[in-house]
């Protein structure tokens, strides 16, 4: 889910926002066939799909992104994503995020990533934010740390003025639109071929208040 021209066509590229590994996609912010979508994907169906799940015994921080740590965000890509973001496509949304590409570090390792976009003028109407990518490491999937990164995401949208927000999911991530439609995300519409592999994606919304 990019904002724009951009977004759009990174969004075509990409997964279904909906694997928390995988969004907000296919994990879109989720997968794509090669590069992601610009549309948000998410891979939040909170479940460790038969991995091994790591048990968590220090806390979850979840903070802008740091130096060099871009590496790790792409390896997380690599595996949440049916089609992983490329490293330029990353470096390309840490840049347009201005700050919102926020990580989940767990003792040190980073386990999760989430990128909000707020465009500087919205091609839509009004100050519309975007989830543009959602994803948490297979093992670390359904100890809720892809909702934390997700309301981590609205608060940073809120605070930067945006009146709403919006992402993509793929149709038949069935995980990842409970999870926002959890968080007020309501069905707008349904794109049809919105990513790299063909699949559909419901453009979901939501008030930012």
């Amino acid at each position: 889910p990019a904002v724009g021209s951009l977004a759009r066509w990174a969004s075509r590229r990409g997964n279904g926002l909906g694997s928390f590994g995988g969004v907000v996609g296919e994990s879109w912010l989720a997968h794509r066939a090669s590069e992601p979508t610009a549309g948000a994907r998410a891979f939040v169906n909170e479940t460790t799909e038969g991995r091994d799940r790591v048990t968590i015994a220090a806390p979850v921080v979840i903070r802008p992104i740091r130096g060099r740590e871009l590496v790790a965000v792409h390896r997380i890509s690599s595996t949440a994503f049916e089609i992983p973001y490329s490293y330029e496509t990353l470096t390309n949304y840490r840049h347009r995020a201005r700050g919102g590409l926020l990580v989940a570090e767990v003792a040190g390792e980073i386990v999760g990533f989430v990128v909000a976009t707020s465009p500087l003028i919205s091609l839509w109407g009004g100050k519309v934010g975007e989830i543009a990518v959602l994803a948490v490491e297979s093992g670390y999937r359904g100890q809720g740390i892809g909702s934390r990164l997700l309301q981590a995401g609205l608060d940073t949208l809120k605070a930067r003025g945006m009146s709403s927000a919006r992402l993509h999911v793929e149709t038949g991530n069935a995980g990842a639109i409970a999870l926002y439609e959890r968080f007020g995300f309501a069905r707008e519409t349904r794109v049809t071929a919105y990513y790299r592999n063909g699949k559909d994606a419901y453009r979901m919304v939501k008030p930012l208040e």
